[in-house]
């Protein structure tokens, strides 16, 4: 005869074992790979099992350690009940090994660190990786590796949305972890993964983040960013996010990329965000979701522009938005294909003075999209259909190829 244990998701089809001697009670077997934690426990020889669960979370640690190779690249995860006071330990996950540690209650307090020293594992699988789920550290997340962990990832759940907080995220010295994902969970003390061209890049999916942020990539979506320094190596990209805190933007290299939706580069922009000389801002639609200025256009020369500055682009820093003032003569403005425009991507140039001489318009290959005015002030919003740059919108008096 079987029995079902747990609810929900956590159900489970258990069968009594006959006893080993008489008089003796039938157990309850442990799953092999699935073990419960419960700080209430007084089983006197603890083995996982929900009959004899573990007492803290160290001890569940210790019991997933690798024994071979393909124990090593099995998926482990401990459930862990709530416990009154919180569990107060320092927690060292298995190195160079797959291991959950999920609270079966959303947010729940851990008084203490969680510490993934992945080095010197006894066996190496094909990638290792460290989920925490539902487990809020006082003490936060801190992650090592040494060169010979296999490619490994931290992956921080939340299953509510902004319910529980891990206080700071700390992985800048890895190598071999390639991502740190943030999904649901609220962080505290900032996020350190480092921004060297080894180090983990960042994803921040539906969550709040308090404090500095440093990776190589980084994408946020759906984020509430509290900063006072945001510092990438190679890109950024902000959707649906809202800022506090007034954040620098910075990159570590020059031409690096940070990219906005309209909604992310107005909060941006409010929150009073400044951005580093390094990096070039790309708005996602262009000009018509949010203005980026670009340098002034030369008024006695042609210009090349574009919108990262890319391909030749004469005119810096690059924009979405340029001005020519006080023409010397009749010249021209070519606005070339970068590879980081898109579909759908816009570009204003503008004449705003009435100086006596016209200003052309040329698209990538060199056909002109329109002509502003001689004499009068003009403007014309150009878009890229996927292959060159047509006209969109002009103003009064332009005229069109």
């Amino acid at each position: 005869m079987s029995f079902v244990i747990g609810r929900g998701r956590y159900a489970r089809m258990v069968y009594p074992v006959a006893a080993a001697a008489a008089g003796a009670l039938a157990s309850i077997q442990p799953l092999s790979r699935e073990k419960f934690v419960d700080g209430g426990s007084t089983a006197a020889a603890p083995t996982g099992s929900i009959a004899a669960a573990f007492k803290t979370i160290s001890a569940c640690m210790t019991a997933f350690a690798p024994t071979s190779l393909v124990d090593a690249g099995q998926f482990k995860v401990a459930l862990v009940t709530q416990c009154d006071p919180p569990y107060g330990e320092t927690v060292h996950p298995p190195a160079y090994a797959i291991t959950e540690i999920r609270g079966l209650s959303v947010g729940q307090p851990l008084g203490g660190a969680i510490v993934w020293n992945n080095v010197a594992g006894a066996f190496t699988p094909q990638e290792a990786a460290l989920v925490v789920t539902n487990i809020s550290p006082t003490l936060g997340i801190q992650v090592t590796d040494d060169a010979g962990a296999p490619p490994s990832e931290l992956i921080v759940v939340s299953q509510t949305i902004g319910v529980g907080n891990v206080n700071g995220i700390d992985t800048h010295t890895t190598t071999r972890l390639g991502i740190v994902a943030v999904i649901g969970t609220g962080v505290t003390s900032g996020i350190n993964c480092g921004t060297s061209g080894t180090s983990a890049i960042l994803e921040i999916l539906n969550a709040p983040v308090n404090g500095d942020i440093s990776t190589p990539s980084l994408l946020a979506e759906q984020a509430a960013i509290n900063s006072g320094s945001i510092t990438v190596r190679t890109q950024a990209q902000f959707v649906g996010c809202t800022f506090l805190g007034a954040p620098a933007l910075s990159s570590v290299l020059a031409g690096a990329v940070a990219r906005f939706d309209g909604p992310s580069w107005a909060s941006f922009l409010g929150s009073g965000g400044t951005i580093g000389a390094n990096i070039v801002v790309l708005i996602t639609g262009g000009y018509n979701q949010g203005i980026v200025p670009g340098g002034a256009l030369a008024n006695n020369a042609d210009s090349t522009v574009s919108l990262d500055g890319g391909v030749g682009g004469n005119v810096t820093p690059a924009g979405n938005e340029y001005a020519v003032t006080g023409l010397t003569a009749a010249h021209s403005c070519q606005i070339q294909n970068s590879g980081a425009e898109r579909a759908g991507d816009t570009i204003a140039i503008r004449k705003p003075d009435d100086a006596a001489f016209a200003y052309t318009i040329k698209n990538n290959a060199g056909g002109t999209i329109g002509i502003l005015p001689a004499g009068s002030m003009g403007w014309l919003v150009a878009r890229f259909d996927g292959t060159d740059w047509v006209q969109f919108q002009f103003g009064a008096g332009v005229t069109l190829a």
